[in-house]
């Protein structure tokens, strides 16, 4: 009972931010002023409460709740002084406003299709064809992350390790020199892998249940109001559509509309600073899209190192690294797109074949990188709670 009354402090700090920011969606410029720092101020107590939320009530809820208290920050800010203001203040559409950090459907739009003439009934059959299938898919994630992941990878790919596994040699290093034994080398996979598949569960689990409150329980929401967050896995054959850079990308985009917003605004604030030659390059149309995507990796990279400072990680300066080596890559990837060469290969290559060959590209790309990402943060942990084994300084 302990541990589920300390769970719910986070929860109840940014449930209060949450109702603040809605109440003061349609009120005056001054109020909002002053209403944001409050805001501002529940939701880093938040942040900082979170890692209290129990790992066995509630898995991986810490980590994920986290990750979207540091994104409402600026989304916080976003809704007050940069989204129109509502036309009614009628507390479902503050909501639906609120609850749209993605722009899938206009705010006004949202409002009509939530009445719609449709019966009663129908309404009905759509909510629990909803419940079953949101309740389906999570269950099945979860068994496949206890089971297949959790009871059966992980546990292969861990066994014999200690911490100088991960130490700074392991990073790049060993690995360039072509030292590493076939163990190393399968646990290097694991782990190049192991955030990818526990981002994607963790968000679409609790997606899914947070869905099911809102469509099927309190009826809020129709279900097309509720799209699943993550795309296809078979569309992620180049770096920049696993990034979801493109329309039929992989990743989430829950925080680009967001943080878009703040990298235009920053792309019309620097020709009014910069010397002539960066405000040619900025007035272009393709020197504003390679900006505005580095703006959105490089605040991607300092969310999640907030966010693992409040919970506690080590190597923070590496999250900000890693978003930015993808950057550097996307738009490696998108002017070899556009060369001789990436023309001729798409003209000589069948579509089946590139799209074969992009998915070992991007696994190695991320076999690359990931571990100059996590190592720092696992050596650490491992060096501090695993004295016995000998450790390679």
């Amino acid at each position: 009972m302990a541990e589920l009354l300390t769970s719910l402090i986070p929860l109840l700090l940014w449930g209060s931010a949450s109702l603040l920011t809605m109440w003061a969606l349609p009120k005056s410029y001054l109020t909002r002023i002053l209403s944001l720092p409050v805001i501002w101020l529940l939701t880093f107590l938040s942040l900082l409460t979170a890692n209290q939320i129990s790992d066995v009530l509630f898995p991986g809820a810490s980590i994920t709740l986290g990750s979207v208290l540091v994104f409402y920050l600026p989304w916080s800010h976003k809704l007050l002084f940069l989204t129109p203001r509502p036309s009614t203040p009628a507390w479902l559409t503050r909501y639906k406003i609120w609850n749209n950090p993605r722009g899938i459907i206009m705010p006004i739009t949202m409002s009509s299709s939530s009445t719609s003439s449709s019966s009663s009934s129908s309404k009905q059959v759509s909510q629990t064809r909803f419940l079953l299938a949101r309740s389906t898919k999570s269950l099945t994630l979860y068994l496949i992350d206890l089971h297949l992941v959790k009871g059966l990878i992980l546990p292969s790919a861990l066994i014999g390790v200690s911490p100088s596994d991960f130490s700074p040699e392991m990073e790049l290093k060993a690995l360039l020199s072509f030292s590493l034994t076939t163990r190393q080398l399968l646990l290097r996979s694991a782990i190049s892998l192991q955030w990818i598949w526990s981002a994607y569960f963790f968000l679409t689990f609790y997606h899914s249940l947070v869905s099911i409150l809102f469509v099927s329980v309190l009826g809020w929401d129709a279900p097309h109001e509720w799209p699943p967050l993550f795309g296809r896995i078979g569309e992620a054959y180049t770096v920049r559509r696993f990034w979801g850079g493109a329309a039929a990308g992989f990743w989430h985009r829950l925080t680009v509309p967001t943080y878009s917003s703040y990298a235009e605004m920053l792309c019309e604030f620097l020709p009014k600073v910069l010397p002539s030659p960066f405000k040619i390059g900025l007035r272009r149309r393709r020197g504003k899209k390679t900006v505005a995507a580095g703006v959105i990796f490089l605040m991607s990279g300092l969310s999640h190192a907030l966010s693992g400072w409040a919970m506690g990680d080590h190597g923070l300066a590496r999250d900000v690294v890693f978003f930015l080596a993808n950057f550097l890559v996307c738009a490696l990837e998108v002017a070899v797109g556009k060369s001789v060469i990436g023309r001729a290969i798409k003209r000589l290559l069948p579509r089946v074949v590139r799209k074969l060959v992009g998915v070992v590209w991007v696994f190695a790309w991320f076999f690359l990188v990931s571990p100059v990402w996590m190592y720092p943060k696992i050596y650490p942990t491992l060096v501090a709670e695993m004295p016995k084994f000998e450790v390679d300084l």
